[in-house]
């Protein structure tokens, strides 16, 4: 697959991770945006890939009643039934699927698939099909990448030069 992580790298990088849990503000990176497309869109059903802990999936279900799914290649339940309760959501109304996106298929189509900070770990273009695959005839693919350029590129070389080397920029 020519990815830079592996499922310990995941099991490390979440284990290690403090303050995971919040009430999540309506102005979260992209909410607004998603809002939007919400609000023109009949979105019936969101699948956020590579997500955890599902804080998309989670403000969503609690602004529109859709079913939300999360997949991820690792998830902690416990967490994710955390955030919904932080955000006073149901225990289980996220769907949790923990399994490797390319090994996963599905019969069934999503509106809206989205995911956040995930293509750049891979070198393979295959990531971005593997989302298509699970988008409805007329969804939306909703992708974003982090920002390394310019400063944010220096502060991540100069204080985090193992996790920068875990993208391909």
């Amino acid at each position: 697959m020519n990815n830079l992580t592996d499922r310990q790298f995941w099991l490390n990088y979440w284990e290690n991770k403090t303050g995971l849990i919040f009430k999540i503000p309506n102005n979260y990176p992209f909410l607004s945006l998603l809002q939007k497309l919400m609000d023109h869109n009949k979105i019936e059903s969101l699948l956020e890939i590579g997500g955890f802990l599902g804080y998309y999936s989670a403000w969503i279900r609690k602004k529109v009643s859709i079913v939300v799914t999360l997949l991820n290649f690792v998830i902690y339940r416990q967490l994710v039934h955390q955030l919904e309760a932080a955000n006073n959501i149901k225990k289980g109304e996220i769907d949790i699927l923990e399994t490797d996106l390319f090994k996963y298929s599905s019969n069934k189509k999503n509106d809206l698939v989205m995911s956040n900070e995930l293509i750049e770990h891979y070198k393979n273009k295959d990531i971005i099909n593997e989302h298509i695959s699970l988008l409805s005839d007329q969804g939306i693919l909703f992708i974003t990448l982090p920002n390394f350029r310019g400063l944010n590129k220096w502060f991540q070389r100069s204080f985090d030069q193992d996790d920068y080397y875990k993208h391909f920029v």
